[in-house]
């Protein structure tokens, strides 16, 4: 079978993973990135000097990009619906089988007026639409119910959660923590996992600055802001630490997936609290390794709820204050390898998702994920 994979997020874990794990069950697939324009010719450039024409531009150019490749492609998936491709998507339909439109998550949660209308029309080019989390994909329908019976959810693997597994048979608790020097006898709660202000980290911060002084001095606070590269964003984030008076440490650099792992096997407990999200790979990693989850009610999040996982829905930081309040003075007993690992890992596995993929590129309709 042959894929094509277009994205503007080649440089993030799911498009690099979800290639290997196609070539090495025997397809072909390719990646168009749509920030790759091409050489441009005089005109372009000519054209790019001119805010108003830089638009139509760049669809010219990703056309002309475009028409170089075959026209056999099995299946065209897009993957992260910008904006961009409500006016791309019929040419990227024309060089497959298939189009495919794959949601993430904030390209349909966090899209305004204009971009919704884009994706409308994207959605109307395309064969299939997919998501990866059944109440996102509920609000799609209710917003656009002439994709009811192109809907698919359809999860996207996390090869983490292998890397995890192994972490958690190799090493001891007590390892784990010293190679990611960790102080003893603290308290890890890690809060957030990128560097953008709908984390929300000022009302985390805020959250943690009304603890007692005793239950600040059990805690070490983590806060994973390796992404995107906002040094000024980090430098407030770090201020407002220091205000705090708790002890954190910033994750600033990029670091291998397994210290990544360990980072989830450590937490003791995962505070996230972002304005929305559709089913982060960072939050189901945190799950997966047993760490206690402190999450915004208004996250969709109910289908790990079925697994049996147990979420501490908040609504405000004084709920987060009072939660680690009280952990901070009962310790409980870290959950290592929990129960309902097994259910995640059967949704969100590469080798449970993989096959489902391909299938969907294929004629036959994929299986549901299950929650055994």
């Amino acid at each position: 079978m042959k894929i094509l994979i277009v994205t503007s997020s080649t440089g993030w874990g799911i498009i690099p993973e979800m290639v290997e794990e196609f070539q090495k069950r025997r397809h072909h697939a390719e990646v168009f990135d749509i920030n790759d324009l091409g050489p441009m010719g005089v005109a372009a450039k000519i054209a790019f000097r001119v805010p108003r024409l830089r638009y139509s531009a760049s669809i010219a150019l990703l056309k002309r990009r475009l028409a170089c490749l075959p026209a056999d492609f099995d299946a065209v998936n897009i993957h992260y619906a910008d904006p961009i491709y409500g006016d791309f998507a019929r040419a990227l339909k024309r060089r497959g089988r298939k189009l495919i439109t794959s949601i993430w998550g904030s390209d349909f949660l966090r899209a305004g007026p204009s971009a919704l209308r884009n994706l409308g029309r994207t959605f109307d080019a395309s064969d299939i639409v997919t998501s990866n989390n059944p109440e996102v994909m509920q609000k799609m329908v209710a917003h656009y119910p002439g994709i009811s019976d192109r809907a698919r959810v359809i999860p996207f693997g996390l090869r983490s959660l292998d890397v995890i597994a192994e972490l958690q048979q190799s090493e001891s608790q007590e390892e784990t923590r010293k190679k990611l020097d960790i102080p003893r006898g603290k308290i890890v709660v890690t809060c957030g996992y990128n560097a953008i202000r709908e984390q929300c980290h000022a009302k985390m911060i805020e959250a943690l600055t009304a603890l007692s002084s005793g239950a600040k001095s059990r805690l070490f606070i983590l806060m994973p802001m390796t992404y995107p590269d906002n040094q000024a964003y980090r430098e407030e984030v770090r201020k407002s630490l220091v205000s705090a008076d708790v002890e954190y440490r910033i994750l600033d650099k990029v670091v291998s997936i397994e210290d990544m792992g360990r980072v989830r096997i450590v937490s003791d407990y995962a505070v996230n609290i972002q304005t929305t999200d559709s089913l982060s790979g960072s939050i189901q990693e945190h799950m997966f390794a047993g760490s206690l989850m402190i999450v915004g009610k208004w996250l969709p999040y109910r289908v790990f709820e079925t697994m049996g996982v147990p979420l501490q829905r908040i609504e405000s930081q004084e709920e987060i204050t009072s939660i680690l309040e009280e952990a901070a003075l009962a310790r409980p007993a870290r959950r290592t390898e929990p129960e309902y690992a097994g259910k995640i890992y059967d949704y969100s596995s590469w080798s449970s998702n993989a096959d489902r993929w391909l299938e969907l590129y294929g004629d036959r309709k994929p299986d549901a994920p299950t929650c055994r």
